[in-house]
């Protein structure tokens, strides 16, 4: 079983003490990329990539709220999302409730093109279309001006 560490720190003073309290992972076995981020009402939000049968993969998300994760929730599905350490996929709450998804995609197995895609949510279970942020659309790594 995966098991996610929370980190208590109590204590205001020079010293302070650590408790560390293992807790069971929303994410099933074999789930990729995880990321675990803090919402604005100080929530645990933890996302992360499944992949399916087709070779594709889907985003999914849990939110931490007192003491128990919610059922884990779609925000992408059956998409090309690249798996690299430097771009890790995630979820992010805004403070007026909204989620954005964030992830990079590669138009096809073995390209070298990325893409970076968006999609927002007010209730995490209706998602916008998937909208890809950059401008640059051709099917080449993309590289940085070094001017």
């Amino acid at each position: 079983m995966r098991v996610i560490a929370i980190l208590f720190l109590a204590g205001l003073g020079m010293a302070q003490n650590l408790t560390v309290e293992p807790i069971a992972s929303p994410a099933p076995a074999g789930s990729l990329q995880p990321n675990l981020s803090a919402a604005p009402d100080g929530n645990a939000l933890l996302s992360w990539t499944e992949k399916l049968a087709d070779g594709k993969y889907s985003l999914k998300f849990s939110i931490r709220r007192n003491g128990a994760w919610s059922a884990p929730q779609t925000a992408a599905a059956h998409r090309h999302i690249f798996r690299h350490p430097a771009e890790i996929p995630g979820v992010i709450a805004l403070s007026t409730g909204t989620l954005i998804a964030h992830w990079v995609e590669t138009p096809e197995p073995g390209s070298d093109a990325e893409f970076v895609f968006l999609a927002t949510s007010r209730d995490g279970s209706h998602w916008s279309a998937p909208a890809m942020v950059n401008r640059d659309h051709s099917q080449v790594e993309p590289v940085l001006d070094r001017e």
